[in-house]
């Protein structure tokens, strides 16, 4: 139950009738949508994921270490959760009647949703019923599934009914992501083998399981999920003395990126804790570029770019810092490509911090056990990264002065 609890979605209380109807009218109308987007496939190798913005980059991961690995380069088949779309490879009585009596389950559950009184959101199941009926109709004909997105309820609660349904002669595959364990440290899945994307992540996992917080059939180490780019690159001399990365928290919410343009154009996106820590990091660059005279560039979040490369809204710190003679990204260009060009890597929560470590190269991120913020990683589970995590400004400044 834990770990369903702590991938749960939650939502106001005055948003709580609106989420069950539409949970109710989601599960009610999918035997008519998935009628008339059923899709024939060829493959018995399937990945789940959860955006269809990345399927060459999940194939690509998965066909990368398979061929590591000397398995067979079968063709791989993408299901993406939340698409209407229902691939088969032979359709019978015996797989349909599965697919009701899942149905029926959920529409049992739509209707005890009325009754339950807690700010949990219901509609995001109806993602978890359209995944799990997905993978009954493939459930006697595929040999292998990797899914990715564990962190997630729908993703996760589907993988827990399926594993239970699944016959001995399937093998199913969860794909950690860069990111530390610690978002879905509660995770049981006996039936099911762990990928690991960091080596950092090997020890973490073995808090988890010595803790009975983690239970799996087995685990290995892959790589990093940017592979494609990673096997590209070649170590060499830093260009930059710190690499400060930045999440561009001046346009979110907390850590949720604010989709509304006008909102972020009029600076109501400003006054949050997370971009107040970042301007704080800023000023000590700036301090300590005068003292010490080091490089420091700073290279944009993703949604910064976008934000500046399709709205031009720049950084509302990028006068601050081009004052202060520090170099700043504003490209298109993906940061993991330039990650050997700074001798040590600097964010308050950003994964790259984590790429950094599995290269063997030097980043400090935040303690969030010395801080109120929401971070997706608990350093406690971390023990031998310590050095590597800063509790303030003044520990920074120091970590800094002690390897430039």
């Amino acid at each position: 139950m834990k770990a369903l609890i702590l991938r749960a979605i939650k939502i106001e209380k005055s948003q709580i009738l609106k989420d069950r109807l539409k949970f109710l009218i989601k599960v009610l109308i999918y035997p008519i949508i998935s009628f008339f987007n059923l899709q024939k496939i060829n493959s018995k190798k399937i990945i789940v994921g959860n955006e269809k913005e990345i399927k060459r980059k999940r194939k690509n991961y998965v066909h990368y270490f398979l061929n590591k690995e000397k398995k067979p380069k079968d063709n791989l088949e993408i299901l993406i959760a939340r698409e209407l779309s229902y691939p088969y490879l032979n359709i019978n009585i015996r797989n349909i009647s599965r697919g009701m009596i899942i149905w029926f389950i959920f529409i049992s559950a739509a209707v005890y949703s009325f009754f339950d009184k807690t700010t949990i959101s219901y509609s995001s199941l109806a993602e978890s019923m359209n995944l799990i009926i997905k993978l009954t109709l493939l459930k006697d004909d595929i040999k292998e599934i990797y899914f990715f997105r564990l962190e997630l309820l729908s993703i996760y609660f589907s993988i827990n009914v399926f594993e239970k349904l699944k016959d001995d002669g399937l093998e199913i595959f969860i794909i950690s992501s860069n990111i530390p364990l610690y978002s879905h440290r509660y995770t049981f899945l006996e039936k099911c083998n762990l990928i690991l994307c960091s080596s950092y992540q090997k020890k973490e996992l073995m808090h988890y399981i010595n803790n009975n917080w983690f239970k799996i059939k087995s685990f290995k180490l892959w790589g990093l999920e940017e592979i494609h780019i990673y096997s590209n690159l070649e170590g060499k001399k830093p260009i930059y003395d710190i690499g400060l990365y930045s999440q561009g928290f001046w346009a979110r919410n907390g850590i949720y990126r604010i989709q509304n343009i006008k909102k972020i154009k009029n600076k109501k996106t400003y006054n949050n804790i997370y971009y107040k820590f970042y301007l704080e990091i800023i000023e000590e660059m700036i301090k300590l570029k005068n003292y010490k005279d080091i490089k420091v560039k700073i290279y944009l979040h993703p949604y910064e770019r976008f934000l500046y490369n399709n709205y031009n809204i720049v950084p509302p710190y990028y006068n601050k810092v081009k004052k202060a003679d520090i170099d700043i990204d504003l490209s298109k260009n993906d940061s993991i490509k330039d990650i050997y060009n700074c001798k040590i890597g600097i964010s308050l929560s950003s994964t790259i911090i984590f790429d950094r470590w599995h290269l063997g190269l030097e980043g400090y991120i935040l303690d969030n056990e010395e801080t109120n913020l929401n971070l997706p990683y608990n350093s406690k589970y971390l023990v031998e990264y310590q050095d590597s995590f800063f509790k303030n400004i003044d520990d920074l400044n120091l970590k800094i002065l002690k390897n430039t």
